[in-house]
């Protein structure tokens, strides 16, 4: 008996020690997070002025036409795919496409170029590194074309997850769905989670999917 307890004595210490690990991989994944943040943010700026100036346009306008936006939107993917394989990330968390619905851009086309972006970074990050890709999310005019981006990327990435030339790197992605934005069974989002029918969220929406993020971080080190 005494032996018995002894044993569980050990596992416990033990389990102990994996979850104390796996919180201050947590923790340091999230501060590296909020480095990442800042710097995409100044990286993002000047890439879209880049751009803007070799243009000659105003980026703030909502005149840009669809054309406009996925370009400028390729050129800031491709940057974001080199940049952040330099970094040897264990996880990697992507929130896309919002912005491609508002514009006007093509689902097709959107989705291609999100997921050509990923493909990206799967091929150049170490094989340990899983990839979130988190669905978008929207309201009012814009809910019909995110559901459609939504059904289109679930069915790109089946597709490459059982290509021949790209399964290996896809085992590695993982959707969230952001289920909890939703009616149950109506694919309806909860109006309350996004302000005035708008792609913006309220505090309450962000509270919702940066736990959605946390989440997800958190089941990737625990498996790992």
């Amino acid at each position: 008996m005494i032996e018995k307890l002894k044993n569980l004595n050990q596992e416990s210490n033990m389990l102990l020690e994996k979850n104390e690990k796996c919180i201050q991989n947590l923790r340091e994944t999230l501060r590296e997070t909020v480095v990442l943040k800042r710097d995409l943010e100044t990286w993002r700026d000047s890439v879209f002025k880049s751009c803007d100036s070799e243009r000659g346009t105003d980026i703030s306008s909502h005149d840009t036409s669809s054309q406009d936006t996925l370009s400028r939107n390729k050129s800031a993917l491709r940057k974001f795919s080199s940049s952040i394989a330099q970094k040897a990330p264990e996880a990697i968390y992507i929130h896309l496409g919002t912005h491609d619905l508002v514009e006007k851009v093509p689902v097709d086309e959107a989705v291609d170029m999100l997921t050509s972006s990923v493909d990206k970074v799967l091929r150049e990050t170490s094989q340990s590194c899983k990839v979130f890709i988190s669905h978008v999310l929207s309201c009012g005019s814009e809910q019909e074309k995110a559901s459609e981006f939504r059904d289109a990327l679930s069915d790109k990435i089946e597709y490459l997850s059982k290509s021949a030339d790209s399964s290996d790197f896809w085992a590695r992605v993982e959707q969230n769905l952001n289920r909890n934005f939703f009616a149950n069974g109506t694919g309806s989002p909860y109006h309350y989670m996004f302000r005035d029918g708008t792609i913006h969220l309220t505090l309450r929406g962000i509270k919702v999917i940066m736990g959605n993020f946390r989440t997800s971080l958190h089941q990737a080190f625990l498996s790992s």
